[in-house]
């Protein structure tokens, strides 16, 4: 599947890049940072209050291949957070991967408008820490993983100085493919949860933008 994405990604930068050529269109990327808040539903996973926070912050980057309004790329967030309470203390932390292709609209001069989607790919890890438990401090942890695949839907306002630096803020949802299931194992045993989909994102983008001019021959 990587090696597909790849070759894809390859063929359609290169057939971007001949239509510019042609064209005489010169394409642009954009390299940011985000920071944010992820949202997550709620996980009881058998107690009478959820062991996960309901929101964590985010931190990541991205780069964006854009040929007049079409654009393709990838981004990356790292996620941080945790929830305390006096039955139980829990450490939600995980990454994301996007590979992003949208298109994108001028409103006046310097503010810009992008719709996106692709394929996206996230792996969370939750620790819950039972305050309460007696027994051997290395015992009285359980962690919960996560493996999810989605298809992200994606809003992204910017507003671009004159030097081609922007900020704008970026609104997410990501629609799970199957079910959003927390997997515990013990030994040779496997319990698994389902919770709803944890798939809202809300973040600041920061970066720069950069007009790739062809080479004169």
């Amino acid at each position: 599947m990587k090696r597909l994405m790849v070759i894809f990604l390859w063929t359609l930068a290169g057939a971007t890049g001949a239509w510019a050529q042609s064209a005489k269109i010169n394409p642009e990327v954009q390299f940011y940072l985000m920071g944010g808040m992820k949202g997550f539903a709620p996980k009881p996973f058998n107690r009478e209050e959820s062991v996960s926070p309901a929101w964590v912050p985010t931190l990541g980057a991205g780069a964006l291949y854009q040929l007049k309004h079409i654009q393709v790329g990838m981004e990356f967030n790292y996620l941080d957070g945790k929830k305390d309470t006096d039955e139980f203390g829990s450490i939600l932390t995980g990454i994301n991967a996007n590979i992003l292709a949208g298109y994108r609209w001028s409103i006046g001069s310097r503010a810009k408008l992008s719709l996106q989607t692709g394929f996206a790919y996230s792996l969370h890890h939750l620790a819950v820490t039972d305050n309460h438990y007696s027994g051997s401090d290395r015992l009285n942890t359980t962690v919960f993983h996560n493996l999810s695949v989605a298809v992200p839907v994606s809003l992204l306002i910017q507003r671009v100085s004159p030097s081609g630096l922007f900020t704008g803020l970026k609104v997410v949802y990501h629609v799970a493919v199957g079910a959003n299931s927390w997997r515990y194992m013990e030994g040779h045993q496997t319990e698994v949860y389902t919770s709803g989909v944890d798939g809202l994102f809300f973040q600041l983008v920061f970066g720069g933008l950069l007009t790739l001019k062809p080479q004169k021959g």
